[in-house]
């Protein structure tokens, strides 16, 4: 059950705290209180990674990274443990099976946010929001396409 919450908080933290065009919002300022262990197996992990930040949220350590071309962030728990790695991609980006079941079950979406890909256990998990005329729903969906709207909130009148 812990690993769920884990799992949960990282992504959460993701979509909150990430931002793909730019630095953490809220960068560590000092690693003196990032997880060692963390940092060690961040440096094992992911040899190749820079302009490396880090922040702590919790019993959770957060490096904020640039791999290739691409930004990420590793989250790792209060054992130094690499618990997920998320980044940001394009709609299009997604799993077929997702796409095919978000314009079969939102034809009313009026505009799809950013989408959080998060890999936790070597399985991966997409967030992301969708727009509609009357409401704006938290997704969270699997590779295979299944979805699961997180919260949903209704868009006020506006005159």
């Amino acid at each position: 059950m812990k690993s769920i919450a884990v799992f949960t908080l990282a992504a959460m933290f993701t979509l909150t705290s990430c931002a793909i065009d730019g630095p953490p919002i809220t960068a560590a300022k000092s690693e003196k209180n990032i997880n060692k262990e963390a940092m060690a197996n961040f440096a094992n992990e992911f040899k190749n990674a820079s302009d490396v930040t880090w922040d702590k949220e919790e019993d959770f350590s957060f490096a904020h990274f640039i791999l290739g071309n691409e930004r990420l962030v590793a989250a790792y728990d209060e054992t130094g443990k690499h618990i997920s790695t998320s980044r940001f991609i394009e709609f299009s980006e997604l799993p077929l099976a997702v796409t095919l079941n978000v314009k079969e079950r939102f034809p009313e979406a009026v505009k799809i946010g950013r989408v959080a890909e998060v890999v936790f256990d070597n399985y991966a998990s997409y967030y992301f929001t969708i727009v509609t005329k009357k409401q704006v729903l938290r997704i969270k969906s699997s590779a295979d396409g299944y979805i699961n709207v997180m919260e949903r909130q209704k868009i006020l009148n506006q005159k």
